[in-house]
């Protein structure tokens, strides 16, 4: 079976093996092949993003111990005839690319918060804080370029302290927006429509013509703030874990 794929950044994290199913469907002999080759190599958890209108896969995944763990929702928003707006009400705050040394600690505790929706928080079968390291991880490797292209960071005036931060990526025919948070106590401030316009605002300059964002089903906030912001709904999976035993 060559629809396994093992994730060596999730292994390396976790200290276990860890995989992806690249099929989106499964039948009963499909479901039993893939157990017994994630037996045979090792292999303790692993994801799938199935198909949710498929009964069939839905029974098979429900009967062989798959466990949904999140409800992705990926939105999308048209840039053709997009015009930068501006947040009048905004005040005490400036949106900065420039990343300093010092910026590190908040930007990982920043990704912290981010973390505790996800789908690695709410599955209990991950040693405890494990998400918050991950998503510390993720934000440390969109610094460096590594899993994404670049980012804004929303700063404190008075403190240069950063109070919110947006990562993006740029593919063939759509940007995507990598990592998005605004720290708790920064909230209902303007901010994460003023990162928005920022990075929507980079993409059309840069010839691109969509951009999305996927985000957690429990996240009513983000959706909310993407709906308000012109996204519509792209699209809607729901991924599963399966716990090898």
């Amino acid at each position: 079976m060559n629809e396994i794929k093992l994730l060596d950044f999730d292994t390396r994290l976790f200290g276990f093996k860890v995989a992806m199913f690249m099929g989106k469907r499964l039948g009963g002999e499909s479901s039993k092949r893939l157990i017994k080759e994630c037996k045979d190599r090792g292999i303790r958890c692993c994801f799938a993003e199935l198909d949710i209108n498929d009964f069939v896969t839905l029974n098979m995944s429900a009967k062989d111990g798959f466990v949904i763990s999140d409800i992705r929702m990926t939105f999308e928003k048209d840039l053709c005839n997009y015009r930068l707006r501006d947040n009048k009400g905004l005040k005490g705050y400036v949106i900065d690319k420039v990343i300093m040394n010092r910026d590190l600690p908040y930007l990982e505790a920043l990704s912290g918060e981010l973390s505790l929706t996800s789908r690695f928080e709410f599955d209990n079968n991950f040693p405890a804080g494990m998400a918050g390291r991950l998503y510390k991880t993720w934000m440390r490797n969109s610094i460096d370029k590594k899993t994404a292209g670049g980012m804004f960071i929303a700063r404190e005036i008075k403190t240069r302290n950063p109070a919110g931060v947006i990562t993006y990526k740029r593919y063939a025919d759509y940007g995507k927006i990598v990592l998005f948070v605004v720290g708790q106590k920064h909230r209902r401030k303007g901010l994460g429509f003023r990162l928005l316009n920022r990075v929507s605002l980079c993409f059309k300059e840069a010839g691109i013509g969509k951009i999305r964002v996927v985000t957690e089903s429990k996240n009513i906030p983000a959706q909310r703030l993407y709906e308000k912001n012109g996204f519509l709904t792209h699209s809607v999976s729901a991924f599963f874990h399966l716990w090898i035993k």
